[in-house]
């Protein structure tokens, strides 16, 4: 392959798969489930347990002195606490851009530079349908009280990026949402190293 060719893949669907049913089994503020059936090349119908999400915003946070913007927070999921960039639920009829925005603000209380949009796509299309979209906002500083949401009780952390690749190596960090945005940081000063 020469450096002018770049890399494909056919994103049809040549797989042969078809839709049976869906049934909405649930539904809430954030989350839907869907039992979805499909058959495959005119076999037997399979059941697919979907989870119907909000799409999400990410945010790669960078204050003026180099630290990321980090908070912690409960999750159910693993019974826990878990350190993680900022982020949240896009509001039906709000641009991702305006989302990152507030969720950082409402989170951390941070605001920085108009967000550069890092990377978006599915969150986990094995089990969802939403879209994740990362966001780096710099040259951030503390300007706004925090607006937790009801489910929400977070503390905010500062990361110097020179401690970043320490932290990707040990158990720091357990929400691989979060692991995705810090890899796609380090991408991004990989591609700008003046910056």
């Amino acid at each position: 392959m020469t450096n002018q060719q770049r890399w494909t893949w056919d994103r049809k669907n040549p797989s042969g798969w078809q839709l049976d049913s869906e049934e909405v089994l649930s539904r809430d503020y954030y989350f839907g489930a869907i039992l979805s059936r499909k058959a495959h090349r005119g076999s037997q119908s399979i059941n697919f347990n979907i989870i119907d999400a909000k799409d999400f915003v990410q945010c790669i946070a960078v204050t003026k002195d180099n630290n990321l913007v980090l908070v912690s927070q409960f999750r159910p999921g693993n019974k826990g606490l878990t350190l993680e960039v900022p982020g949240g639920a896009i509001e039906p009829g709000e641009q991702p851009i305006v989302a990152a925005e507030r969720e950082l603000r409402e989170e951390s209380g941070y605001t920085g530079d108009k967000p550069v949009l890092l990377w978006s796509g599915f969150g986990n299309p094995a089990l969802g349908t939403a879209h994740a979209f990362y966001y780096l906002i710099r040259n951030c500083l503390k300007s706004h009280d925090t607006c937790f949401d009801p489910t929400e009780d977070l503390a905010t952390y500062l990361l110097p990026i020179n401690q970043l690749d320490n932290v990707l190596d040990d158990d720091t960090f357990c929400h691989a949402i979060t692991v995705t945005g810090l890899l796609l940081f380090q991408r991004w000063l990989h591609r700008n190293p003046e910056s």
